[in-house]
């Protein structure tokens, strides 16, 4: 059954086509101590990731490569027959939940998971300054 697949003339994309920004699948979980955002960014080379923290969110945004960019058409006899994987630049922010300064945040990118945490602030009412906090490459690990 699997030959069927290969064998399917229409290309089946779940992708944004050229030019448009995609989302980055992500999971938040928060207790009364902390927030994690876990955002799924498998091919995604480290120095092609940005976290910034705006007043009340995290902003995660960069680019992944397309493996077929490197590949000159003219020499290709082939064709993508399946593209279920977005390429091109990708943008999410996440608004921060109340008790909890973004300016805070930590990032770390491993095994294709960039993983953002944020411990809960003491003294609340501080208006944090847009930083970034992971840029081209240079993550503060906890």
């Amino acid at each position: 059954m699997p030959e069927a697949l290969f064998r399917a003339e229409v290309v089946t994309s779940k992708s944004p086509s050229p030019g448009t920004v995609w989302t980055p699948p992500m999971t938040l979980w928060e207790d009364r101590a902390i927030v994690v955002m876990l955002f799924e960014l498998a091919g995604v080379a480290r120095h092609a990731v940005q976290v910034f923290a705006a007043t009340n969110d995290i902003v995660v945004s960069g680019f992944r490569a397309s493996p077929f960019d490197c590949l000159n058409e003219r020499t290709m006899d082939g064709h993508v027959r399946l593209k279920e994987r977005p390429f091109g630049t990708f943008r999410r922010a996440v608004p921060v939940p109340r008790g909890f300064d973004p300016a805070q945040a930590t990032a770390r990118l491993e095994d294709g998971v960039l993983e953002v945490r944020i411990e809960r602030s003491l003294g609340q009412g501080r208006t944090p300054s847009p930083r970034p906090l992971l840029d081209g490459g240079s993550i503060p690990i906890q």
